[in-house]
């Protein structure tokens, strides 16, 4: 049962994301930290139809750019302005220099959680074709998972 997740409805131009408070809470996970990971990664490929295609170990496998999924158990408490946690926990996220869309230097994720681009998480994931099928996805695990969490959200929901 997913937590949350994001996609269009049959097609539709407007994509949408939800968030299963009772899932969410079953799976141990904050609502706040669901919710900002489906509402970041809605405004990076709300469609998630943009995959990354970067030669990496001699390959030419295609990335989603889903910003969450690599660094996901990395939530932080947002603070207040003084700097004391408020018990607010939201989602990290990877920046551009994670998928090496530029200049490959630190940060890749906003609270620097991995040490470089491409490095997943303990409990992170993502999703990789081969260049010539992008038809054939499947998942890339951190150290600390070896399946896609029972609530985490489908992978992959690429569009034609």
């Amino acid at each position: 049962e997913a937590a949350g997740y994001h996609q269009d409805e049959a097609g539709a131009d407007i994509p949408y994301s939800e968030v299963f408070v009772a899932a969410a809470r079953k799976a141990g996970a904050a609502v706040s930290v669901v919710a900002s990971h489906e509402a970041l990664e809605m405004l990076v490929d709300p469609y998630v139809d943009h995959p990354v295609t970067q030669p990496r170990d001699g390959t030419s496998d295609v990335y989603l750019v889903e910003i969450c999924d690599p660094v996901q158990g990395c939530d932080y408490d947002v603070g207040d302005p003084e700097g004391r946690k408020t018990g607010i926990m939201v989602a990290d996220f990877c920046l551009p220099s994670w998928w090496a869309m530029q200049p490959s230097s630190a940060p890749y994720s906003f609270r620097n959680s991995v040490p470089g681009p491409w490095e997943i998480a303990p409990q992170g994931y993502t999703a990789k074709a081969p260049q010539s099928d992008q038809g054939n996805w499947g998942p890339v695990y951190g150290a600390a998972i070896q399946q896609l969490p029972q609530w985490a959200s489908r992978l992959p929901r690429i569009h034609p």
